[in-house]
């Protein structure tokens, strides 16, 4: 979740760099492609913890971890949600930069046919 959050944060980023603006997008739909899976697996495990406790086997460590790893995956979803506003502009302006770059090629190659 540590390199996926660092990918989605555009703090001291240059989103100018289509190559960065990209990775940064990538990120975020990783976030948003991953929500139901990994919610799954973190249910799981607290359901697995919550039956170890009813039985005394569970640790506090291994609650308090996946309190923390819910935690963390909360600020992760809220991080890709913000990053996917603010990059939004400059993403539909890369696309629309290459949309016209794609029709100006094909008229050019309508008059070689």
């Amino acid at each position: 979740m540590k390199e996926t959050s660092n990918a989605a944060n555009i703090k001291d980023k240059n989103l100018e760099d289509i190559k960065v603006l990209i990775s940064v997008s990538d990120a975020g739909k990783t976030v948003i492609d991953q929500n139901d899976s990994m919610t799954l697996q973190l249910d799981q495990i607290e359901e697995t913890l919550n039956l170890l406790a009813t039985h005394n086997m569970a640790k506090d460590a291994w609650i308090k971890a996946t309190k923390k790893l819910f935690d963390e995956f909360t600020n992760l979803k809220k991080l890709a949600k913000d990053m996917k506003k603010e990059i939004g502009p400059l993403v539909a302006t890369e696309t629309q930069k290459n949309t016209n770059a794609i029709n100006k090629l094909e008229e050019d190659l309508k008059i070689y046919s």
